[in-house]
């Protein structure tokens, strides 16, 4: 009976490969059941055609719609009515290149399926996808719809669009169909053939997003994806962000502080002492040692005071040149630190992050579905 089916359908879908439609006729067979209920497998293979036809690429016809074609022409035969051209020439023509085929098995672990598409006329195997054990069927007729427009991706592979993903998280893999297609930000569009695809996009730290996407002909396909970090990482995340944040705030503090100490110094400590008690000394030491300042008339203050005891006025000034000098080397200490300072404020506002970027994303996974709910805005 099953081999009557397939060459029925052989027969029907040489029909479509003779007339005008531009789409390529692809036939479905019916699904093999494994330990499945009969009316599961004829679901399962509902899935399949519908997500096909979805597709809107090919002229696809089941074994259901096959069937209902020849009990149409029989019981036009019965009642010795000449059939309808159409029929007649679906049940004589013979061209369909492309079938699908597949089983649906039932183990312990719940209801699985694998669809095959076959180059009937270089009897080879052109595309092969599973789909892993569901725990309802409702969850397998919804993979497999989605899965049987990714094993006739190679039929569309001339019919290309594009897709670019988008993220806001650097480093994130970006998977289609099953193959990787590089890390966000993508240098550049994925080039795909037209159809639905399976997207995922994950990163460690991160709860990985699935999706469908669908890709039409000479399209770009813009995908924006968010993703949500687990509390782990926002724990983590939020904990070194602070920490950098704050050293940015005490490097600014102590570049400020020592900034104004150095001028401080400078200005208010050794300036002064170089002008009111160095300098005037090392003038008339100066003066004293080049005859210009004979007995000493005129002069008052530390310089009247130096003139008449030159030895202790030349014990002070040596003394305060190398106050002076510890001065100047603390004034320029105190630079060197807030320069430090000005780098690590840098560095740490630099490689830091706001840490409440997460605050208002929260990533719950319910039981029964595994969905994820996103509340607040970024």
């Amino acid at each position: 009976m099953r081999w009557g089916i397939g060459l029925a359908l052989w027969v029907a879908f040489g029909a479509a490969a003779q007339t005008d439609d531009v789409k390529p006729s692809l036939a479905v067979f019916d699904l093999k059941a494994n330990d499945t209920r009969p009316a599961e497998t004829a679901a399962a293979l509902n899935a399949v055609v519908k997500g096909l036809r979805e597709l809107d690429a090919f002229e696809v016809v089941s074994s259901d719609d096959l069937r209902q074609l020849l009990a149409i022409e029989r019981q036009k035969q019965l009642l010795g009515i000449e059939g309808d051209a159409t029929v007649a020439a679906s049940v004589q023509a013979i061209g369909v290149k492309n079938v699908v085929v597949g089983s649906v098995t039932r183990t312990q672990a719940g209801l699985s399926a694998e669809l095959r598409l076959l180059d009937s006329r270089d009897n080879k195997v052109v595309a092969q996808r599973t789909v892993a054990p569901q725990p309802t069927f409702d969850k397998l007729a919804s993979s497999l719809t989605v899965v049987a427009q990714e094993l006739v991706g190679p039929l569309l592979f001339a019919e290309q669009g594009q897709l670019l993903v988008r993220t806001r998280e650097e480093g994130a893999e970006v998977i289609v169909d099953d193959v990787s297609r590089g890390s966000t930000p993508l240098e550049a569009p994925v080039k795909l053939p037209r159809g639905r695809h399976r997207l995922t996009v994950k990163k460690d730290g991160f709860i990985s997003r699935v999706t469908v996407v669908s890709v039409q002909r000479e399209q770009l396909t813009l995908e924006d994806v968010t993703l949500v970090p687990s509390a782990d990482y926002v724990a983590a995340y939020n904990a070194r962000n602070r920490r950098l944040r704050v050293g940015g705030y005490v490097a600014v503090g102590i570049a400020a502080a020592s900034f104004v100490s150095a001028v401080l110094i400078d200005r208010l400590i050794a300036e002064p002492k170089y002008q009111t008690e160095f300098k005037p000394r090392q003038e008339i030491l100066e003066s004293i040692a080049s005859g210009r300042a004979g007995n000493g008339d005129g002069l008052f203050g530390v310089r009247q005071e130096c003139f008449a005891n030159q030895d202790q006025c030349r014990e002070d000034a040596r003394q305060m040149a190398s106050s002076i000098n510890t001065l100047q080397i603390l004034t320029w200490v105190m630079v060197g630190v807030g320069t430090a300072g000005v780098a690590g404020a840098a560095y740490c506002f630099v490689s830091g992050e706001d840490p409440n970027r997460y605050a208002q994303l929260v990533a719950s996974v319910t039981p029964s579905g595994g969905s994820i709910g996103l509340v607040g805005h970024w």
